[in-house]
């Protein structure tokens, strides 16, 4: 967010239950995505979605680019975790 601070939200249920490893993890993740711009790109594609509901190839479309944007992410992180990207998968 421009000018703003970008915020990451963690259920309170699972505040006791992470560990402090588990909890870098999760961190270094969500932080992928905000360096990434990915919220900004799935805004763009819920409006896209929104306006042309009944394109069944823009919903397969959608399906392929969250996959992506999720398997890019988890690249990252492993490569961020070095030696330790064994323990990522658990997390």
């Amino acid at each position: 967010m421009a000018g703003g601070a970008d915020v990451i939200l963690i259920p309170e249920m699972l505040k006791g239950k992470l560990k402090r490893k588990d909890l870098l993890v999760i961190l270094l993740h969500e932080l992928a995505h905000i360096k990434r711009g990915d919220l900004w790109i799935s805004l763009i594609q819920t409006i896209l979605q929104i306006a042309y509901f009944y394109h069944p190839l823009l919903w397969l479309a959608n399906v392929i680019i969250r996959r992506l944007r999720e398997q890019a992410v988890d690249e990252q992180v492993l490569v961020a975790m070095g030696e330790q990207a064994e323990d990522y998968p658990h997390t």
